[in-house]
């Protein structure tokens, strides 16, 4: 049996044959706001960061900032306002968005779950592991 996930964010985009095939399909109706600071504090983060590197002289980040990798080349004020242009650009859709996707729902109602909070998800995860871990 093989396990895999979808990971979209507009419908129009999904096969309909996957969401037939799919075991489960979750919805991540996450607090919008929250999010939307997360989003912020991660661009704060990030530049702060690049800041950091850009002080002491270095011309790349730090081994443990690879992940940062791609905001080196940034100009200090295009680090946070390209995050915060594509949130800007979201959030004018997101009831759009949270429409088409809770329509879903009502197609595939034995399979759709919605989560809404990291402690949902995390609970989710666990579960879901634990069905697809080998058995000992």
């Amino acid at each position: 049996m093989e396990n895999w996930v979808i990971d979209g964010y507009i419908r129009e985009y999904v096969d309909k044959k996957w969401l037939e095939m799919a075991d489960a399909i979750v919805f991540l109706n996450l607090n919008f706001w929250k999010c939307l600071s997360q989003a912020i504090g991660r661009a704060i983060k990030t530049a702060f960061r690049y800041v950091s590197c850009s002080y002491r002289g270095q011309t790349n980040l730090s081994s443990e900032s690879e992940k940062y990798a791609d905001y080196q080349v940034l100009p200090l004020h295009e680090l946070g306002r390209r995050q915060i242009k594509k949130w800007i650009y979201d959030a004018k859709n997101w009831k759009r968005y949270q429409d088409i996707y809770m329509a879903l729902g009502k197609e595939y109602p034995q399979k759709f779950i919605v989560l809404r909070s990291h402690k949902e998800i995390c609970c989710f995860l666990e579960k879901a592991l634990k069905q697809i871990a080998p058995k000992a």
